[in-house]
């Protein structure tokens, strides 16, 4: 909601999401906000389900490290990005474990995600790396690349 009041009545935020009930309760939340400008989105598990070039910058926070299938869902973000366009990614590393997609690659297992393994990916993807800052806020990591343009 803080980003849709950011960007303003003439901005839009599409707020993304797998799982239902949260589609509900994003809904809900930019209704009692009085927010029109939030387009909520059905994302799939690889598909971000957003409009061809429709963002000028993308936010995925504490989101990545759950990606099963990160080529597909860069590639998806990709596609959703303006050319020149910026994906801010947000996780943290790994620690402990939890119980990954079968497939997953063991450096993946453990809850949270390697930042060299991270900006590896979003470079083969083809993004370019503009920031990366450990330790960002607290536990966290920032990375802030570009898609092409």
């Amino acid at each position: 909601m803080e980003l849709a009041r950011a960007v303003g009545p003439e901005g839009r935020v599409y707020a993304t999401e797998i799982d239902d009930d949260r589609l509900d309760d994003i809904r809900r939340a930019a209704k009692r906000a009085g927010l029109a400008n939030v387009q909520v989105v059905k994302a799939g598990s690889t598909e971000t389900g957003l409009p061809q070039a429709c963002c000028d910058a993308i936010l995925l926070r504490h989101v990545y490290h759950h990606l099963a299938e990160p080529e597909s869902t860069l590639a998806s973000l990709g596609s959703a990005l303006r050319p020149g366009g910026l994906v801010a990614i947000i996780d943290f590393e790994s620690w402990g474990w939890s119980s990954p997609p079968a497939t997953a690659a063991p450096i993946r297992r453990g809850h949270g995600m390697p930042l060299s393994l991270l900006e590896q990916e979003v470079t083969r993807a083809g993004f370019e790396v503009v920031r990366s800052e450990p330790g960002w806020s607290g536990r966290d990591y920032l990375v802030v690349a570009r898609r092409p343009g």
